[in-house]
């Protein structure tokens, strides 16, 4: 937070120059760490459309939330960094917006897949794609936010994931596989 590109260079061993013939500032340098952290929580996004009535959804789900706790706890500080300083905050939404890059798509991809097991009936009609696509995306944001508070291990557990969700499927199980299931 705060840092200069000098500082930067001096902690990572190199001349303050050499940093710019790679990036253009400190705008640049951030979002090319935010970007090296992208690929292992991207990829189970981009493959939930070929999963559509494939394996089953808790898997599929299991998928992303794993990819995304991963990608949290890498990219957690850099968070913090980054709305803690305004002007970076500022220049990165700019930046990432002009690429068509942000949040959005990822939650787009999950309400996408939602909606398409919906159709197949293997999701309950009832539940709300959105809500479920905020579930699998920020749970593991808000536990790498306070695990330092509650003294845990902000990787979290798979068993973690596991009630996560263990909780998420009961909601999700179409009425009529509920209504067996209780028969």
């Amino acid at each position: 937070m705060g840092a200069s590109t000098r500082e930067i260079a001096r902690e990572a061993g190199c001349a303050d120059g050499t940093l710019y013939v790679h990036f253009a500032d400190r705008i640049d340098l951030f979002v090319a760490l935010l970007d090296s952290y992208l690929p292992q929580f991207v990829e189970p996004l981009r493959r939930l459309n070929q999963m559509v009535g494939r394996r089953t959804v808790r898997r599929n789900l299991q998928e992303v939330l794993e990819a995304t706790l991963a990608w949290q706890v890498r990219i957690g500080p850099l968070v913090g960094a980054l709305t803690a300083d305004p002007a970076l905050l500022k220049a990165f939404l700019e930046r990432i917006q002009a690429d068509g890059g942000g949040p959005h798509h990822s939650i787009a991809a999950v309400e996408r897949y939602i909606v398409a097991e919906q159709k197949l009936g293997r999701i309950e009609e009832k539940a709300n794609a959105r809500g479920v696509a905020m579930i699998i995306l920020g749970t593991p944001h808000y536990w790498v936010a306070i695990s330092p508070f509650l003294q845990s291990d902000a990787k979290a557990s798979p068993e973690f994931v596991k009630q996560t969700l263990d909780s998420l499927m009961i909601g999700l199980r179409p009425r009529r596989a509920r209504i067996t299931a209780e028969k």
